[in-house]
């Protein structure tokens, strides 16, 4: 508590007059007193740092015995989860005899009824059926035709390959090659080399079936084989390509054509119409076989 004194006559007994005014009542002068507050602020200041810097102390406690109790818990369950170490023996190498080791059977395949389709503007089809002879599956057929002059020179050389990603045993499908501005030649030879898949997982073909299948001459040059694809498999089936193979009553290849789906995907269930154009044509039509690759 601070003690006033009059400047003017010395006093000590004043009147409160206002907050900061007092009126000495010995010579009635007026004195404006500012509250002193230094006392209040140094016990305040005092009094709140020990409990700010406790506060710090109890957090950084916290967070240090938190992150013990992290590593602790971590170490535990690292250790509970290791695979304990066993110290065990190694065993002498197994030996096997040559009859213990399985080894897929080579392919082979036959490349029949190859027949020779010019068209009308200098250049040749060469097709036939290829067959999977073996017991294993064959990988993208393909067939080399090689054609020879009368002397046995090699003049043309060209490769066709089938439309099927994977051929399986007993299987057969039709394969054309062409060979543009044809020479003139005396003898052809097909040479194929059949490939083992490069993959041993069962490749997915789609189940389709061809249906209402008929053959329909063209108003000027040609046959087109008309009907529709089905869709038997349990998935959609995508990117359908299909091959005709047209055979004469002789049984003889007299044409080849090749188209694609029209639809990009089909239902389960679903169908498609097709159109397979067979230009040229080297006779008259008396049945004809259809292939078809896809996906899924």
């Amino acid at each position: 508590m601070r003690t006033l004194k009059c400047e003017n006559c010395a006093g000590n007994d004043f009147e409160k007059i206002s907050q900061t005014e007092y009126r000495c009542r010995y010579c009635g002068s007026t004195h404006i007193i500012e509250p002193d507050i230094s006392p209040t602020y140094k016990k305040q200041f005092s009094t709140n740092m020990p409990q700010k810097r406790f506060f710090l102390v109890l957090i950084l406690l916290i967070v240090i015995v938190g992150l013990l109790l992290v590593v602790f818990w971590r170490s535990r369950m690292s250790t509970t989860n290791r695979t304990p170490i066993l110290k065990i023996k190694p065993s002498p190498p197994s030996q096997f005899d040559a009859e213990n080791i399985s080894i897929a059977s080579p392919p082979t395949a036959s490349f029949d009824q190859i027949v020779a389709i010019p068209d009308s503007i200098g250049n040749c089809y060469f097709a036939g059926i290829y067959k999977n002879t073996g017991k294993s599956p064959i990988r993208y057929p393909m067939v080399v035709i090689t054609l020879y002059s009368g002397d046995g020179k090699k003049i043309a050389q060209n490769r066709g390959y089938s439309i099927r990603e994977i051929l399986y045993p007993g299987e057969e499908t039709p394969i054309s090659v062409l060979i543009t501005h044809v020479p003139k030649w005396e003898r052809v030879e097909a040479t194929f080399q059949p490939e083992l898949p490069y993959y041993y997982t069962a490749h997915e073909r789609p189940l389709m079936k061809f249906q209402n299948c008929t053959i329909h001459k063209l108003r000027f040059t040609g046959y087109e084989i008309r009907g529709e694809i089905v869709n038997k498999s349990e998935k959609p089936a995508k990117r359908i390509r299909m091959i005709a193979a047209v055979f004469d009553r002789e049984k003889k290849i007299i044409g080849i054509g090749r188209n694609y789906v029209p639809a990009t995907s089909i239902a389960p269930n679903d169908y498609s119409p097709i159109a397979i154009r067979i230009i040229p044509i080297t006779g008259v039509p008396h049945s004809f076989m259809l292939d078809y690759e896809g996906d899924f």
